[in-house]
């Protein structure tokens, strides 16, 4: 089975708000707090930056969305994919 990863840092209200979603759907998840350790090259951007909450799913990474409800909806999607 597939492992589901997040990439957040603790003070990110979008982040918290993904994994709460997350959470009450019963979708288990690897939280990975870019904080504390060092984050893949794969999810930093050109400029440097680590744009957060990313979740990698299968090898694919997704963080351009319009909404929290929205990224959880697409990972339901991609996991129904696999």
């Amino acid at each position: 089975m597939n492992e589901i990863t997040i990439y957040t840092r603790p003070t990110c209200p979008f982040c918290n708000k993904l994994k709460g979603i997350l959470d009450s759907r019963k979708i288990k998840y690897k939280d990975y707090d870019v904080t504390k350790n060092e984050p893949p090259r794969h999810v930093v951007d050109q400029d440097g930056h680590i744009p957060v909450p990313q979740v990698e799913y299968n090898g694919r990474i997704i963080y351009d969305y319009k909404d929290e409800e929205t990224l959880a909806n697409e990972i339901g999607k991609i996991m129904k994919e696999y």
